[in-house]
């Protein structure tokens, strides 16, 4: 799926290496400013927002070759991003980092977005009240690593954006070309304490222009209950395995389901550790459908960002038509893969005869990205069953009746 030319490939890392997406430049036609516009490639921004500090030392965010500011390679990204020049790839632990970087760090200021150099991490940034300390960097609240590194993993040649935070649209509001949100957490519709009782407060918000990603809810809940998960323009996820099992104390009438246990970054520099957790099934998806976006304009050459509701305005592939490519190729029978369980489960067989009843559409991962890509470049047939599409469209309409 990656790598349509070398050239691409660099271009990703070095801007100022002499290439594009048509070859090498010979020096008289290489450009001397910055953002010149054939400097862009082809990629695909996915932003996330979790309420938990980030380890951005960590060894599944390296990126050696991505020196070069990102406005200098992704079109419409702000070149008024700060750059934060930490230390990457040089220590030995977290502790060592850190220290090293302590002024960079102690520089740092809250609703300021930062680029870091040699990391995925195109743009960072932290509320002025989920701060608790230093902004972004830490390890006693390891889940904002946890669900980044769950994109970083399967998606290596994807570009993140990150939000210490509760404030989904603050991506946006910075100006950045994001194509995927990711939201495992109750970022669109939260509560806040009343007076006397719990009060919902819905400060609901779907980027329509884009994918925009969602966790399940903890508990049995069906996500067609809750606007900010059963939401039309949503694609709700809940968890899954492989072995065609599902966690009794996840939410369901979902969109697709994903592993509820995978491999994500370990504590300190290196390594990685299962986790297991509906989250994470979120930015497991958007991290599959951030490589098809990539793979199609890999293919086209296409160097920028949703656009009019296309994903590829080369090719002429929408939103819609990504999202129903993989409803075709999500699969009610995935090929085994981190078949750890959580210990905690409590697990029930999806029903042979109607899967979708549990699964939705089916299981998605990384791994059915390829098929989806097929559909568009390849011709390829992809299709459920009768009673499935029928199951799955009446819920879509009744989501529209409710939500849209």
């Amino acid at each position: 799926m990656r790598g349509r030319l070398l050239c691409s490939l660099l271009l990703l890392g070095v801007a100022l290496s002499g290439c594009t997406a048509e070859g090498p430049l010979s020096s008289d036609e290489t450009k001397e400013d910055p953002v010149a516009k054939d400097s862009f490639v082809p990629h695909v921004l996915v932003a996330l927002t979790a309420d938990a500090t980030l380890n951005p030392y960590h060894e599944v965010f390296y990126r050696p070759n991505l020196t070069e500011h990102p406005c200098t390679y992704i079109k419409d990204f702000p070149c008024s991003v700060q750059a934060l020049d930490l230390s990457v790839g040089v220590h030995e632990t977290l502790q060592e980092a850190a220290k090293a970087d302590a002024a960079l760090w102690d520089a740092v200021r809250p609703d300021i977005w930062y680029w870091i150099p040699k990391t995925a991490f195109v743009a960072v940034s932290c509320e002025a009240e989920a701060t608790g300390g230093l902004c972004l960097l830490g390890q006693e609240d390891p889940w904002g690593t946890r669900l980044a590194s769950s994109i970083a993993i399967d998606g290596p040649d994807v570009l993140i954006s990150y939000r210490d935070g509760l404030n989904m649209a603050a991506h946006r509001g910075a100006g950045l070309p994001v194509d995927i949100f990711s939201d495992s957490g109750d970022t669109l519709c939260m509560q806040e304490m009343d007076a006397s009782e719990w009060t919902p407060r819905c400060s609901f918000h779907v980027e329509h222009t884009t994918f925009h990603v969602v966790a399940a809810n903890y508990g049995p809940r069906p996500a067609l209950v809750h606007r900010g998960k059963g939401h039309p323009d949503l694609i709700s996820v809940s968890g899954g395995y492989t072995d065609g099992s599902e966690d009794a104390t996840d939410g369901d009438q979902v969109d697709v389901v994903s592993h509820r246990c995978r491999p994500t970054a370990a504590l300190g520099l290196a390594g990685t550790e299962s986790v297991c957790s509906v989250d994470l099934t979120a930015p497991t998806v958007a991290a599959a459908l951030a490589q098809v976006v990539l793979a199609l304009r890999e293919h086209s050459g296409y160097d920028g960002s949703v656009q009019d509701g296309l994903v590829d305005p080369e090719l002429g592939i929408s939103l819609a038509d990504v999202r129903t490519a993989m409803n075709r190729t999500a699969s009610y029978a995935p090929e085994p893969r981190h078949e750890e369980r959580d210990r905690y489960a409590v697990p029930v067989p999806v029903n042979p005869a109607a899967p979708w009843l549990q699964w939705g559409w089916g299981f998605y991962d990384v791994r059915i990205a390829d098929a989806t890509v097929a559909v568009f470049l390849e011709g390829a047939k992809a299709s459920k069953p009768a009673e499935a599409a029928e199951y799955m469209e009446t819920m879509h309409d009744l989501k529209k009746r409710l939500y849209g």
